[in-house]
Order: structure tokens, then sequence, then C-alpha cells
């Protein structure tokens, strides 16, 4: 059965309390965080110790709350480019290292990996030095997420969103295959379906995939309300049920606190007809 959660992106740091106590009224069990929007007061918010960690756990414990997942990992990072200079790809890796400490600290089971504008191709590069650095630095970390209790989800972005490697689904889940390694899989994201008119084919995308595919997200392309997009939610949520997902499905907003109400009641709506729909 699925799980459904919010990412904190909808709320501001102020609105925090206020959000997590509507969380709790209304059902729901599961918190994604951006470090940097958790730890607001922090300089370095990758850096939070174990202090800081349990303090921000029991904050959202008391209300219910789970922390499910992360993202925007490298956000404020500069000179961290996986396809750029070696200095800049050792950023990339360090920076991605240090995510996933967090993630281990925070009891965090999966870590998504978006960040489009960290992850452009060269235009000179070709195909076989890309795989080299990608294989290289995504098996280091899938070793590193693993030997901290985590995993990484590489994340489909469209070219819309400013980049050029796995921009598309099918894509991004050869690339998980290739890494080959239980704790690198990939985040399922509808915005990026929609974007990329995916959406109608996911099934036979995912079919015998499916457990490639560590998180999801209820999103809209450039992350804006979800409530509109009921026919897609419904349509994303019952494929998913039909495959036999059972992971967390976060609804991902940017900073619409007033709408996370009504993303909620229209992701739960979704998630009792495919319920029903399976008994």
């Amino acid at each position: 059965m699925m799980r459904l959660g919010v990412s904190n992106l909808a709320w501001t740091p102020e609105q925090a309390g206020d959000a997590y106590a509507l969380l709790q009224r209304l059902g729901v069990r599961g918190l994604e965080i951006a470090p940097s929007l958790l730890f607001a007061d922090l300089e370095t918010p990758l850096h939070a110790d174990a202090g800081h960690c349990q303090a921000a756990r029991d904050e959202a414990g008391t209300h219910g709350l789970q922390l499910c997942s992360m993202q925007s990992a490298l956000f404020g990072l500069s000179d961290a480019r996986l396809f750029e200079s070696p200095g800049e790809r050792a950023n990339f890796v360090r920076g991605m290292e240090e995510a996933i400490g967090l993630a281990g600290r925070l009891g965090i089971p999966t870590v998504v990996l978006g960040s489009p504008k960290n992850r452009i191709m060269p235009g000179t590069m070709s195909p076989e030095e890309a795989e080299q650095i990608w294989r290289e630095a995504f098996t280091c970390l899938a070793a590193a997420a693993e030997t901290a209790g985590t995993r990484i989800a590489l994340e489909p972005n469209p070219d819309a969103y400013g980049t050029n490697f796995c921009t598309r689904l099918d894509e991004t889940l050869s690339v998980a295959e290739r890494v080959g390694h239980p704790a690198f899989g990939v985040n399922l994201d509808l915005g990026a379906l929609l974007l990329n008119d995916e959406l109608s084919g996911l099934r036979g995308v995912l079919d015998g995939r499916i457990t490639r595919v560590f998180h999801a997200h209820v999103s809209t392309p450039y992350l804006k309300p979800v409530s509109p997009e009921a026919e897609s939610i419904g349509s994303f949520v019952e494929t998913l049920s039909m495959l036999g997902y059972e992971g967390w499905l976060s609804i991902e907003m940017v900073n619409v606190f007033s709408d996370v109400a009504a993303a909620i009641a229209e992701c739960q709506n979704a998630l009792a007809r495919s319920e029903a729909g399976a008994g």
C-alpha cells in the first residue's frame, strides 16, 4: 500500500509548525525534506549534527510524521557539476556524500537526486565518456548510501528544467540498471512525466522494473499546485497501484501552503479509488 507524504518545499520555515499540524490533522504520515528548509537557521544545513537531527525528528514525530525522503540535496552548492572538470566532479560527489550522511543521521530512507543544472553534459562529450563518469560516481555514491542505511533515487529531469542527462524515464531506468546496485534506483515525478508526455505509456515502461522505483512525487510542471491535475493524479496512482508499488508518494509544490490541504485531499481520493479498485 502506498503511503502519502508532503514535501516541505510547500511552505516557508516559519510556517513549518502550522504545516506539521495540518498534515497530522489530515492523516498524512510522511514528510519529505529539503535540508536548506529543515535547517534554515544553519549556515551549512548538510552538516547538521546528531543533536540537530534528533530535534528535527522529534518535532516531526510529535505530529505523527516520519521523514520519508530528501530532495534538493545540492541546493546552494557552487561548482558541483558531474560532467565538468575533475574538481567540479569531486564537489558533486562530495556534496552528495554529505547529503547521504545527513540522510543517515535523520533516518531518511531515500535521497532523491534531481539537481538538473548540476548534471549537464557538455556538447563535446561522447556518450562513452559520459557513461564512464556517471558509472564511477553513481557506484561510489550507491555504496556510500548503503553504508549510511539509505538509497539514491535518480530523477528524470526534462529538457525544460535545464539539463540533458536522464531527461526521460526510460533513460533514467537504464542508467539505474547499468549501475546495478541495490541502493541506486529512480524517482518517479508526475510533473516530469507530464512535460515529457510519458504518462500514458508509464505502465509499459515500468513493466518488470517497478523494483527500481524507490520513491514517487505527485507534482505538476514547474512545481505549481497539484490539485487541478486530478485526472493525471488518478492515472498516476492507478498505474503505480497496478504495478505493485508500495513506497512513499510525496506531494511536491513550491511555497504554496494555502494549496496543501486541497492537494492532500486530491491524493487521498486517488489512493482510496486505487485501493477500492484493487479490492
